[in-house]
């Protein structure tokens, strides 16, 4: 369980001795709280003309790694929501992960989770409904939901329910042998946890 209050603290540091960030190419992060673990990493550290410092966080792909001639080298989502802090407790308690990264533009915050491997999945309204009905039993998601794949079903809906989720449909087996279970999160957006049957 993470014991993070308040998403304030946080030291960008370039390379050993250096404590200038622009310039730097070995820019790394590392947290000044104890309960964050020290991730070094590439960062995109934006300025604007008058070089203020607009964003800072997340890693720059490696352009001298093979990967770096797919046409997309990273899936991210970035979800808007009401209560950061409860949010915040919500994804990494209840899915029990770490923050990767953590940062603040202003008076605003942002939080960066590794979730494993991403797909994009496209639906034509047949199949979300098909996906709906076989979850649910009816048409209830809206135009987006998460999939997110877990070891164990009803372990990580007990403990996302512990966290203010909300269930939509206990667990169900699909005819393909997964077992899906659908939630809300405290925004309202559905996510389906399902753990592969084979």
């Amino acid at each position: 369980m993470t014991s993070i209050t308040i998403i304030d603290q946080y030291t960008l540091h370039s390379c050993p001795g250096c404590a200038q960030r622009r310039g730097c190419k070995a820019v790394g992060w590392q947290s000044d709280r104890h309960d964050i673990p020290a991730r070094p990493a590439l960062l995109a550290v934006i300025i604007d003309v008058n070089g203020h410092e607009l964003f800072s966080g997340g890693r720059m792909p490696d352009r001298n790694h093979p990967e770096s001639r797919q046409p997309v080298l990273e899936l991210r989502v970035a979800l808007t929501v009401r209560d950061f802090e409860r949010s915040l407790k919500f994804y990494c308690d209840g899915l029990g992960i770490q923050p990767a990264a953590l940062w603040q533009n202003g008076g605003g915050h942002a939080l960066l989770l590794e979730l494993g491997s991403g797909t994009l999945e496209l639906f034509d309204e047949a199949q979300a409904g098909a996906i709906d009905g076989l979850e649910v039993g009816r048409r209830v998601s809206g135009q987006v939901r998460f999939a997110l794949r877990v070891p164990e079903v009803q372990a990580a809906v007990d403990r996302l329910l512990a966290h203010g989720a909300r269930l939509v449909h206990p667990a169900v087996v699909t005819p393909w042998g997964d077992t899906n279970a659908r939630l809300q999160d405290p925004d309202g957006l559905q996510i389906t946890l399902f753990q592969s049957g084979g």
